[in-house]
């Protein structure tokens, strides 16, 4: 029996939620049973896989925190959540201990080794008069907790590396001259602990096994510009390269660091043999699909799934089926003659990935269930042409970029972003389809940078040319340049391109081509321009 709208549930949008919550909650529970198991997880549990890759909402967090509650039996992980506030104490701790920037990578491994260790105690039993043991009474002793717990907590261990190290020392009961211990640089202590840890898991039984997943290093403190920031994450992600290569694949154990990031960021690190750590190393998740295809792919089943497991009586029909009983219509196409099935709209208003579908559809709900029409059992059309509803969820993927351009800009870059697309590129997009050409664009480029001159505002680094500034666009999806080709019949057909659509392994920063036409992303035109009417 088809359950009614308003008591439809889709859960958070943010899979972080259902880690902190638990097994036992009810929208966890509903996370777990509607959640697709496939190659991405696969993927994730491949002991090769390192850098695992997806844009913002593509589910990162959801496959790792998926593994974390529910692979317990088989499979053995936990998570860490960094703030921003962690890269910027990292940094200051970092000055303290008067470590160069090359040495970052030796505070690093030992933030990450802690952390590993005091999670994977919760899976394996360690020596307790080993060395392993001996750091966790030292740092009981130095900053009084029995585990780490939180990367900010190893941190704070780093930057108590002399009192930790003394207290090591006696644990370890590992004889060293104490004028050499005095003379000993701080990187030379840190280093000694993780050597001496990594020697001793080494000896851990083969059958053991434990992962550790990197998560929200993606959040730029505003006291940190970007270039600081890019090496502290550099030297973090390098370091989860070198800890799981050089000394945990060397255990007889099975043990693991991965690090979740964004495709862009994997981009702009500064580490050697990039291209080897992408193809031997690396996963980018992709939810891409075709309109003429997209029943087969896997966010459509993802979405019918989510209303399926909802069911009194989980649907035994085709996958798709309760799909269908919700959105029981056909919508006029914007290219064919024949109507277009509703999960089209769908695409065509997001970036194709999960967190944009369970949002367009909790918001759909929402709006239905504010009066009688929570007590039906499907949608109409109309749901796709609301005003209310167009506008929030422009106004959520706004926002998502928003979040995503904060690794590289301050807020306000991003207000003059704002300020340039309002002021001076509104003006040449059609409010019909959101078309411009690449000759207004540029106009409009040069009356912003000449309207800063004019009023002494500094213009940012990616809006120094008019090209720049199109690349950073068409990186963040706002738009999508238009390529025409000929059909079966020799008919011109115009077709979108757009940057996460065009995004693989080989290309993780797909360029936009200049001297052409353009678009702006559909869903994202009614928070871009009030006056949209496509």
């Amino acid at each position: 029996m088809t359950k009614k709208i308003k008591d439809l549930r889709f859960g958070s949008i943010d899979a972080q939620d259902y880690f902190h919550s638990g097994a036992g909650d009810i929208y966890t529970t509903l996370f777990q049973r509607s959640f697709l198991e496939g190659e991405h997880l696969q993927k994730l549990l491949d002991p090769k896989t390192i850098f695992y890759m997806g844009e913002k909402g593509t589910g990162k967090t959801a496959y790792a925190t998926y593994t974390c509650l529910f692979l317990r039996d088989k499979y053995k992980a936990q998570s860490i959540f960094f703030s921003a506030e962690d890269f910027e104490r990292f940094s200051e701790i970092a000055e303290n201990l008067k470590l160069e920037r090359t040495q970052f990578t030796t505070l690093w491994t030992f933030v990450l080794l802690s952390t590993f260790l005091a999670k994977a105690s919760e899976f394996i039993d360690f020596d307790p008069d080993g060395r392993i043991s001996a750091l966790f009474k030292a740092t009981r002793d130095v900053i009084l907790i029995d585990r780490i717990d939180r990367a900010s907590q190893a941190i704070e261990l780093a930057g108590q590396v002399n009192a930790l190290f003394d207290s090591y020392l006696q644990y370890s009961q590992e004889k060293l001259n104490k004028a050499n211990v005095d003379r000993a640089l701080q990187s030379f202590k840190l280093s000694r602990i993780v050597d001496q840890c990594i020697e001793e898991l080494r000896t851990i039984p083969q059958s053991s096994q434990f992962t550790l997943f990197i998560d929200s290093i993606d959040v730029r403190p505003e006291g940190l510009e970007y270039p600081s920031y890019l090496e502290v994450v550099s030297a973090l992600c390098n370091s989860v390269w070198l800890l799981n290569v050089t000394q945990l694949w060397r255990s007889k154990g099975q043990f693991k660091i991965v690090v979740l990031l964004r495709p862009d960021i994997f981009e702009s690190l500064r580490f050697q043999n990039k291209g080897t750590k992408l193809d031997t190393y690396s996963h980018v998740i992709d939810w891409t699909t075709r309109y003429t295809n997209y029943r087969s792919s896997e966010i459509f089943k993802l979405a019918d799934r989510l209303l399926a497991v909802q069911q009194s009586t989980e649907p035994k029909g085709q996958p798709g089926d309760t799909f269908d009983n919700y959105f029981p219509f056909k919508m006029a196409s914007r290219r064919r003659d024949t109507p277009d099935d509703p999960f089209i709209l769908f695409l065509r208003h997001s970036f194709y990935k999960p967190r944009d579908i369970i949002k367009y559809l909790s918001l759909m709900a929402a709006a239905y269930s504010k009066d009688e029409r929570g007590e039906r059992k499907h949608f109409d059309d109309d749901v796709f042409k609301d005003k209310d509803i167009r506008k929030s969820f422009s106004d959520y993927l706004l926002q998502e970029i928003e979040d995503q351009t904060s690794f590289y800009y301050s807020d306000a870059e991003w207000d003059q972003f704002k300020a340039f697309n309002d002021g001076f590129l509104s003006a040449s997009v059609s409010r019909k389809n959101g078309d411009f050409s690449y000759d207004d664009f540029v106009g409009a480029h040069d009356r912003f940078v000449k309207y800063n001159e004019k009023n002494e505002l500094d213009t940012p680094p990616s809006f120094r040319t008019a090209d720049i500034l199109l690349q950073f666009m068409f990186d963040l999806n706002i738009i999508g340049y238009k390529v025409v080709r000929t059909g079966k019949n020799g008919e011109e057909m115009t077709f979108t391109n757009y940057s996460f659509r065009q995004r693989s392994m080989a290309n993780l920063r797909p360029k936009v081509p200049t001297g052409g036409n353009y678009v702006m992303h559909y869903g994202l035109a009614k928070a871009l321009f009030t006056d949209f009417v496509g």
